[in-house]
C-alpha cells in the first residue's frame, strides 16, 4: 500500500508544526490534564485535534478537528516531547521519573527547560511544584503563568 512506518516522535512531530499546538507535559498527571484541557475547549466551542495517552470517555485516545488547534500529551519518558513544535505548554510538576531514560531528576529538568525556552506561546506552569517553578525561572518565557494554591502563583 506504500504507507510508510514512522517512529510515535515523527508522527507527533510533523502534526504538532502544522497545527498551533498545547503540549501538556510533567512527570504525573498530563493523560488527566489533557484530557481536561481538551474537554474544556470543546465545551467552550472550539474544536481542536487531540492526542492523549489513554482513551478517555467520550473522546478516545486522538481526534482530528477543524479548528487548528492541537492538545497533546507531550510524555518526556523517551525524549519524544523534545520532537514536538508547541505553541504553548503546560507543566504539571517535575519529579524523579523515567530515571532510566534520563539518568537524573536535574537532566529531566532540562528537558523541559528545553522545551519551553522553544515556545512562542504561554507557558502556565504549576507554581506550587518547586521544580516545575525552578523550571519556569531557568526557562524565563516572556508568557510564564503560574497557578496552585500558593499566594505566590498568578
Amino acid at each position: 500500500m506504500g504507507i510508510p512506518t514512522v517512529h510515535r516522535s515523527v508522527m507527533l512531530a510533523a502534526i504538532t508544526a502544522a497545527h498551533r499546538s498545547v503540549g501538556v507535559a510533567g512527570t504525573h498527571g498530563k493523560t488527566t490534564t489533557t484530557s481536561l484541557l481538551t474537554v474544556m475547549l470543546r465545551a467552550g466551542g472550539a474544536d481542536p485535534s487531540y492526542y492523549i495517552g489513554a482513551d478517555v470517555f467520550e473522546l478516545g485516545g486522538a481526534g482530528l478537528g477543524s479548528d487548528g488547534t492541537m492538545v497533546v500529551e507531550a510524555d518526556e519518558s523517551d525524549g519524544t516531547a523534545q520532537s514536538m513544535v508547541l505553541s504553548s505548554m503546560v507543566l504539571t510538576n517535575v519529579d524523579a521519573d523515567h530515571l532510566d531514560h534520563f539518568g537524573t531528576v536535574d537532566r529531566i529538568e532540562d528537558e523541559f527547560v528545553g522545551m519551553a525556552q522553544r515556545l512562542v506561546g504561554s507557558f502556565v506552569v504549576c507554581g506550587d511544584d518547586e521544580r516545575a517553578a525552578r523550571v519556569a525561572r531557568r526557562a524565563a518565557c516572556p508568557r510564564t503563568v503560574t497557578y496552585g494554591f500558593g499566594p505566590h502563583n498568578d
